[in-house]
């Protein structure tokens, strides 16, 4: 079955190029199958280099060499998830396997609402949704309101519910310096 990753938010899409290369040193079986990265972003310069990464890492002796891997921009803007309904939707009837994250994007930029919207497209058939959540500590609320940064520090206590609300649990959770990384399954 093919696999379908889809970042959201993703720029240049360097958390799933990373899981990939990391798939390919733990059991290069697993990379056998197509793989398409899906980038949702509404920005073009950061998919471009993303692009081009990938094309380097699939060249010569990359750590990506021979693999069947494409690169699929869209823009995308969180707020409007029709796309990605229209997306998991075709996914879904190709019979495909889905995973999807947004480091440093949607969980630490969205409304609750763009959340909720993203989260429920996906529900349907992704295995695994994987992102960064700012941490809501107070130190990190002061330095956001210097900030010029729109970041929303939710913390894990302000997400798990969103999450819960699209039928996804916080099935780990890694704390890093500025936010915690999440990978969610489903309920």
């Amino acid at each position: 079955m093919p696999l379908h990753l889809i970042n959201i938010g993703g720029g240049p899409a360097v958390d799933s190029m990373n899981t990939l290369i990391l798939l390919n040193k733990r059991d290069e079986s697993l990379l056998r199958h197509p793989i398409v990265i899906h980038v949702l972003d509404l920005d073009d310069a950061g998919p471009f280099f993303g692009n081009t990464a990938l094309v380097a890492h699939k060249a010569g002796s990359g750590p990506l060499a021979g693999r069947d891997i494409a690169f699929d921009h869209r823009p995308y803007d969180w707020d409007n998830s029709d796309l990605l309904k229209q997306l998991v939707g075709g996914l879904t009837a190709a019979g495909a396997i889905i995973a999807a994250s947004s480091e440093g994007g949607l969980f630490e930029y969205g409304s609750d609402e763009a959340i909720v919207a993203n989260l429920l497209a996906l529900r349907a058939r992704a295995q695994l949704v994987a992102g960064s959540v700012t941490t809501a500590d107070e130190l990190r609320r002061r330095a956001i309101n210097k900030s010029r940064f729109k970041l929303i520090p939710r913390g894990l206590e302000g997400f798990a519910p969103l999450a819960a609300r699209c039928g996804f649990r916080i099935a780990q959770a890694e704390s890093a310096q500025l936010s915690d990384q999440v990978l969610l399954r489903p309920a």
